[in-house]
């Protein structure tokens, strides 16, 4: 399981909390998201489906399948260290892996999902949105439960020429994968509705002002107003503060700035106080994981400070808080990070569970349960395999016709690649991949988002 606690990128000098192992710490929102994780896994196990019915039902509790962790691991947010750890575990033959859940960035992703590929194991993303992840034929074995950046630009470009008028706007991007790929599928729709649109790139290592100044100076002489911002949350705080001093970001005249679902809320907590004067009012355009309209994510949100420590959670890093503490005084209602983020985790090890149990549902014939128990190997056959299929897409079919409906509501993303799930081996993966292109799409139906819908939220600082 690659998860994210870490951002190596931000160094320990300008990090403005703790530190785990020479590397910023993220937020308590974050922390949201490792637990929904681990929480995700027992809930599988255990067949509980007080948030995913389907764990609960008759063809899962009779399948023999269990998710077991053999590595949680933190990518510090870059290539390298993921890239080793992944490495290492599909070298070591005492650590099987048969899926792997993450990572999160996209830049991530692209590194990883190819290496997986090639060992024939599936990777199922929780946060990596970039569009060229969606091309199946080079990232076979990739899927992911939250909707690619295509339909994020479908909301930017059509709030702007739809919605405020707009004939002209900028884009400033980071050069990295999400960057671009977000970028590039804004050149498309926006053009499309006959928008002029001016693009200002920067470096995806800047980490200081200085690198930050040159593309908001160039930015400062087109006179553009309306701009969107795709950046990580760190380097959207550097970005405002330098456009703030450079008065390209001001209360008056008007400045409509926008951010992506990278950008969070607690971000803005770290502004100066001018900066954030001037950045109150700011938007944000992301898909919404819990929605209140979804009974399941309020019983969550009900149960949460409820919820015991659930296995590894000893690993996650000491310097946060107490996973005791954070059921029991966190407000996961009121995160952007456990609503938007903690969700799609959650979907992505439901996924795991339920396309296990789908593709190879074996079941214990009860006549020999109690004899001869290594020779007890039967499984659903063919017809009742497909009903299982056609269950989970009427699944997927009722929750869609409930999502919510919302004038920036994306057109349908490409399909997903394949995925395969866990406990199979090798040779149950090669064979059973092209059988499950379509299943994974159902599963956001049967776990806590329940929608692809975007939305527009006011930042009010």
């Amino acid at each position: 399981m690659l998860q994210r606690w870490t951002d190596e990128r931000v160094s320990v000098e300008e990090c403005n909390g703790p530190t785990h192992l020479g590397a910023c710490l993220l937020d308590k929102g974050w922390q949201t998201v490792a637990l929904s994780a681990l929480l995700a896994k027992q809930h599988f196990n255990n067949r509980d489906g007080r948030f995913v019915p389907e764990f609960a039902n008759p063809e899962t509790r009779a399948c023999n399948k269990n998710l077991s962790l053999v590595g949680l691991v933190d990518t510090r947010s870059v290539v390298l260290p993921a890239l080793h750890e992944v490495v290492s575990f599909l070298k070591d033959p005492g650590k099987r892996l048969d899926v792997i859940v993450g990572p999160g960035r996209s830049e991530l992703s692209l590194a990883l999902s190819t290496l997986a590929a090639a060992e024939d194991v599936p990777m199922i993303s929780y946060w990596s949105s970039s569009p060229q992840l969606s091309e199946s034929n080079r990232y076979s074995r990739f899927v992911r439960t939250m909707p690619s950046d295509e339909t994020g630009a479908v909301a930017v470009c059509s709030l702007w020429a739809d919605d405020m008028k707009f004939s002209s706007a900028a884009v400033l991007f980071a050069e990295d994968a999400y960057g671009e790929g977000y970028a590039k599928a804004m050149r498309q729709n926006c053009a499309h509705r006959g928008l002029d649109i001016r693009w200002f790139a920067f470096a995806f290592e800047a980490s200081t002002s200085e690198d930050i100044e040159i593309p908001i100076a160039a930015l400062k002489a087109s006179g553009l107003n309306a701009v969107h911002v795709i950046a990580t949350g760190f380097q959207s705080t550097l970005i405002i503060e330098v456009a703030v001093a450079q008065e390209v970001l001001r209360r008056s005249p008007t400045a409509l700035w926008s951010y992506t679902e990278a950008v969070e809320l607690s971000d803005f907590s770290k502004l100066s106080p001018e900066a954030r004067r001037a950045a109150d009012g700011s938007q944000r355009i992301n898909a919404y994981g819990g929605v209140q309209s979804n009974p399941l994510w309020q019983r969550f949100v009900h149960e949460w400070k409820e919820f015991t420590a659930p296995a590894f959670s000893e690993r996650l890093p000491a310097n946060w808080s107490s996973t005791e503490e954070v059921f029991s005084n966190f407000r996961i209602n009121t995160s952007t990070s456990a609503r938007d983020i903690a969700t799609y985790m959650y979907d992505a090890v439901a996924a795991a569970g339920l396309l296990a149990c789908a593709a190879a549902p074996q079941v214990c014939c009860r006549r020999h349960l109690f004899r001869r128990r290594r020779r007890c190997h039967c499984s659903l056959g063919p017809a009742t395999s497909l009903v299982v299929l056609c269950v989970l897409l009427l699944a997927l079919a009722f929750a869609l016709s409930l999502s919510p409906s919302l004038s920036l509501s994306p057109s349908p993303s490409p399909s997903p690649s394949p995925s395969l799930p866990p406990s199979l081996s090798p040779t149950l993966s090669s064979t059973l991949s092209s059988t499950l292109s379509s299943t994974l799409s159902s599963t956001l139906s049967l776990s806590m988002s329940l929608n692809l819908a975007y939305s527009l939220a006011s930042f009010s600082l």
